[in-house]
């Protein structure tokens, strides 16, 4: 403070720093200081500490609704545009699949182009696949929506892929917090998103680490969230920023379309709601989902 470097004479210039909080964890403030004179006796000194906690939990907020905003401008000109390209593949694909099927039956079972004809139908069923993951991503497609208690779809999912042979050797751990108010929403489409996300976390532990799924109610019981983690190897920083990118995969051709996210991307935004990921190679990779509640009456993951 006696100084000229840090702000003149008597001033100290507000500096960020960190101190340790009595649970280990480091917490950022800002400092800024100064000294009281009595004409030219210096008599008191005095500091002012920030806890800066808040502002920079509302910056990281800001930029993460810039991220989203700018990826649904994008999604929504991908989708249209995936709307237009599935109904031109669409009926080709159909007609390709019809005479394939009717050269078979006129041929027979014993023919030798039985094999090769085969192979056509099944890479047409493929496109067809392609093609409905598409149009679920153009929302060319309407849903039921009523109130859905997200427990259930969590519980659903899981009973579903347990006994699945990449689940053998996945320890899965459920923290569901029980009254969990409902959501509205369709529970055909959540259910694709939560197991678009497991599956895509055991394929990432390839068989063999830890998956933890958490629900809880937050924001003064306005917000439904839902956790999942993995012990993965996480997402490299390069490729974070292009995950829910259509038709972008890190899997071997053949093995994945790339829609997976993208459709559970798109879904979320049909439940207002948001989708977003941490992920590191220490701790794995996070998804972090969250919808509004629209009900007052909490409802249970055992009230079927």
């Amino acid at each position: 403070m006696r100084s000229d470097d840090c702000g003149g004479k008597g001033r100290l210039l507000r500096h960020k720093l960190a101190v340790k909080h009595k649970d280990g964890h480091d917490i950022p403030v800002s400092f800024s200081g100064g000294i009281i004179y009595d004409q030219d006796q210096e008599i008191a000194t005095f500091g002012l500490f920030t806890d800066l906690r808040a502002l920079k939990q509302i910056e990281e907020d800001l930029e993460q609704t810039h991220n989203m905003l700018m990826q649904s401008e994008k999604m929504a000109g991908l989708g249209r545009l995936a709307a237009g390209v599935a109904h031109e593949i669409n009926n080709p694909m159909s007609g390709i699949m019809l005479y394939a099927n009717l050269i078979q039956e006129e041929l027979g079972d014993d023919h030798h182009l039985n094999e090769d004809l085969q192979t056509i139908i099944r890479e047409a069923e493929r496109c067809k696949v392609i093609v409905a993951d598409l149009l679920e991503f153009s929302h060319q497609t309407n849903y039921e929506m009523n109130p859905v208690a997200l427990n259930d779809v969590i519980h659903k999912t899981i009973t579903v892929l347990q006994h699945q042979p990449i689940f053998h050797n996945i320890e899965v751990i459920m923290e569901l917090e029980e009254n969990l108010p409902a959501i509205y929403g369709n529970s055909i489409r959540l259910n694709q998103v939560v197991m678009n996300i497991i599956v895509n976390g055991a394929q990432a532990m390839e068989g063999n680490g830890k998956l933890h799924i958490l629900s809880r109610c937050r924001a003064n019981h306005d917000i439904n969230e839902i956790r999942i983690s993995d012990s993965g190897p996480g997402i490299p920083d390069d490729l974070l920023e292009k995950i829910f990118d259509p038709f972008f995969t890190t899997k071997a051709t053949g093995e994945g379309t790339g829609l997976g996210l993208s459709v559970s991307y798109a879904i979320v935004k049909e439940h207002k709601g948001s989708i977003r990921v941490n992920s590191s190679p220490e701790s794995g990779t996070t998804f972090i989902l969250r919808f509004p509640v629209v009900m007052d009456t909490l409802t249970g993951e055992n009230n079927d």
